[in-house]
């Protein structure tokens, strides 16, 4: 470490030295089975992380590992052995690969996996509710499912998920649900992006990580979860200036943006540890070998006053001057939802198909 005095203060603390003793002694296994066995605490997963970063253990995702932790007992709550077999197959065959794919695309955050636990907690509400009334999922209703949605909180919108698997996997016949009510995106006005796009680029008591994120929001309309993923190797200098790599493309980066990018590989922070050895993180985090985390990076942006909004009114912008499927496989979207998007907002790119035909 550059600076060996934090590390000499960890090292000195009791439970850090009974952990690594117990490791050395071979009172634990050295592998995450036998790290698991010690009691969860911050200080476990931060050495295990430790172990990681420096390849001693092979990598393994905490929400992934959470997640099969959580499952495991949750399902062992469930009293009724039917449902509890049903719920069991919607862990496994939907809820567990869809973390997979989410952690595969580096999109797995703690909301993601907030947000399967409460789908998955409220389809064992609904399954005790129906039996309640002298019914299964497989013999209630489209009166019961009525009633269930209308009679309890908006937060029965989230069994959505599980009767959709439902029916798609022909556990039971079909059904209308109601609709799961997303709000429409709402850009804020293009003069208070462009204005706080100014303000990030110029104003030098806003961070730099923030200021760097920001940009890219107001610019590229990059979701938090690829922006804390980028590499100082996803930048590269050439006879134009900066260009930034997204997925397979380089697109060109404002000269004021190039000049903060670079200030931040120069200062990037949590580098002098040994929790980031050799990193090419472009923001590293505080946990040993990982970027910052994407809910972290959005409350920072947030408070700045890129929200939502600031992106949507940023991806309006590139609406206008990108045609719809160059834009979403430079962003990585759906193809439907920037099609959707454009249709809204009335853009007509046929002139783009016209031009590429007669080119």
């Amino acid at each position: 470490m550059e600076v060996p005095r934090g590390g000499l203060s960890w090292l000195s603390r009791q439970t850090t030295v009974e952990r690594i003793g117990a490791i050395a002694t071979g009172e634990i296994a050295l592998s995450h089975e036998g790290l698991d066995t010690l009691a969860m605490s911050n200080g476990r997963e931060h050495l295990r992380e430790l172990l990681v970063a420096h390849g001693v253990l092979p990598p393994r995702d905490r929400y992934l590992a959470a997640y099969e932790r959580w499952a495991k007992g949750r399902l062992a709550s469930i009293e009724v052995p039917a449902e509890r077999r049903l719920i069991a197959a919607y862990l496994r065959w939907h809820q567990g690969p869809r973390l997979s794919r989410l952690r595969e695309s580096g999109r797995l955050t703690e909301s993601r996996y907030s947000t399967v636990r409460a789908q998955t907690n409220i389809a064992i509400k609904l399954l005790a509710w129906l039996r309640g009334r002298d019914v299964d999922l497989v013999t209630c209703t489209q009166g019961d499912i009525d009633a269930w949605f209308a009679a309890g909180p908006s937060t029965r919108l989230h069994s959505r998920s599980f009767l959709s698997w439902a029916m798609r996997t022909r556990r039971r016949g079909p059904l209308d649900l109601p609709p799961d009510r997303p709000a429409a995106p709402r850009p804020m006005p293009q003069g208070e992006r462009l204005d706080l796009l100014d303000r990030f680029l110029t104003d030098h008591s806003i961070g730099l990580i923030d200021r760097v994120a920001g940009c890219l929001v107001l610019l590229y309309a990059l979701p938090v979860t690829r922006i804390n993923r980028l590499c100082m190797s996803d930048f590269k200098i050439n006879d134009d200036g900066y260009a930034m790599r997204i997925k397979d493309d380089y697109v060109p980066v404002p000269p004021l943006l190039g000049v903060l990018v670079e200030a931040l590989t120069e200062q990037r922070r949590n580098v002098t540890g040994a929790g980031h050895p050799d990193s090419d993180w472009l923001f590293p985090g505080g946990r040993a070998g990982q970027p910052i985390e994407p809910d972290q990076l959005a409350e920072r942006l947030n408070r700045h006053g890129v929200t939502r909004a600031a992106r949507t009114a940023a991806f309006d912008a590139l609406l206008a001057t990108v045609p719809a499927p160059v834009l979403a496989k430079l962003i990585d979207r759906r193809p439907w939802r920037v099609a959707q998007r454009t249709k809204r907002l009335g853009t007509d790119w046929r002139k783009y198909v016209a031009l590429r035909v007669q080119s």
